[in-house]
């Protein structure tokens, strides 16, 4: 097979390409920064303070780091704030952005049937796979 040289050097410069490692995304692992926040955060949801809850998940520089499980708990709590203060497109997009960031993110039953945010959890976990 005959290939001209002007064709060799870019094929041999894809393949080259190809074979190149990849830089790896680094891999979260638990972080207890993030838990000492996320019971802040725990502790304002259950007092009601939904907007302390918001503000804080949103303003976090430790939670976006921290393992899967850490990181989608606290969007699941901002999430639940957004839908109790009716703003159900951000509620929905939380609820989005924590199944990205952890695949197996699913709520409890008992928060399913919840009737401000299970609808709108039912609807995202409907949309995808």
């Amino acid at each position: 097979m005959y290939l001209p040289a002007r064709l060799i050097v870019p094929a041999l410069a894809l393949l080259l390409t190809a074979c190149a490692q990849t830089q790896n995304k680094p891999v979260a692992v638990f972080s207890p920064a993030a838990e000492a926040e996320l019971e802040q955060i725990r502790s304002a949801f259950n007092e009601g303070d939904y907007s302390t809850v918001i503000r804080q998940v949103g303003r976090s520089s430790t939670l976006p780091a921290a393992a899967p499980n850490q990181y989608s708990e606290a969007l699941k709590l901002q999430a639940f704030s957004f839908c109790v203060r009716d703003y159900t497109f951000l509620c929905e997009e939380r609820f989005k952005q924590a199944r990205a960031v952890d695949p197996g993110f699913t709520l409890a039953q008992a928060e399913r049937g919840h009737p401000t945010w299970g609808p709108v959890y039912e609807k995202v976990a409907g949309a995808q796979p």
